[in-house]
């Protein structure tokens, strides 16, 4: 392998922060260059951005819907620049953006355009952590949160999320980086429970007294079937092995009320 090439793929670790715009691809053509410009202006702002392009500490990654922004000085550089941007945002409603941070290796590739360029899984796993978030969200991989919690200054600020599958069965920790005023405190929808469905009693679960408690203002035989498909649901077919049975049963003895039986098959 030549030289040169040797050496525009040496590995080091990196800072990066991922950023992509929540509901991109839903926009109108001109509505997508119009957020991208004003992302790009509020990141070209940022006092983190500034500093590290000055010192050529910075290479910036378009992707279409957002940026990778790699940092090679220190790990605050992304995280600060992050909340910046989140502060920018709150005048800028209409940018719903979500925001991933991880530190890790990266090596220098030659694009097809032949410009040096940068990729490796510090970069890859920046954007599983975003994955995991929502609009407003700043996540940090857990290997990031650990050397932050380890100042007072940022410990109050990371909030423990556990355990997120992303892309190709992947799962990653992740941890919300928030304060009262600056990224999303809620969870994102992918670490939230879904609240369960309440069971619907089934006509197997059901004894027959239970049932016609359920149907007490119900009284012509020829209904049964039909209310009982209502109130559960459609089971009445779906519960093999057992049989319902209306009896009507004389006048003179039952004053023209009806029961019903529920027997195994």
């Amino acid at each position: 392998m030549p030289t040169e090439i040797k050496k525009e793929i040496q590995l080091e670790i990196a800072y990066v922060l991922f950023t992509d715009i929540v509901g991109y691809t839903k926009l109108l053509i001109d509505e997508q260059h119009a957020l991208l410009e004003t992302l790009n202006q509020i990141v070209r702002g940022t006092e983190q951005f500034r500093n590290a392009e000055a010192a050529g500490k910075l290479i910036k990654i378009p992707t279409g819907d957002g940026m990778a922004l790699v940092f090679q000085d220190r790990l605050e550089a992304p995280v600060e620049c992050a909340l910046e941007i989140s502060r920018a945002l709150k005048e800028q409603p209409r940018l719903s953006l979500r925001m991933g941070v991880h530190s890790g290796s990266v090596s220098g590739v030659i694009d097809v355009n032949e410009r040096a360029n940068v990729a490796g899984a510090g970069i890859n796993m920046a954007q599983r952590v975003m994955d995991c978030g929502d609009a407003g969200h700043i996540l940090l991989s857990r290997h990031v949160a650990e050397d932050l919690e380890q100042y007072a200054c940022w410990k109050p600020l990371l909030h423990d999320l556990g355990e997120c599958e992303v892309k190709h069965g992947v799962r990653v920790q992740v941890v919300n980086l928030h304060t009262e005023e600056l990224g999303n405190p809620e969870p994102p929808d992918k670490f939230k429970r879904p609240t369960p469905t309440p069971k619907r009693p089934t006509i197997r679960e059901k004894s027959a007294a239970e049932i016609l408690a359920h149907l007490k203002g119900i009284t012509p035989p020829y209904r049964f079937r039909e209310k009982v498909e209502e109130v559960y649901r459609g089971r009445w077919t779906g519960e093999p092995g057992w049989q319902a049975t209306v009896h009507a049963l004389p006048s003179k003895l039952s004053g023209g009320s009806w029961f019903c039986s529920l027997k195994e098959m």
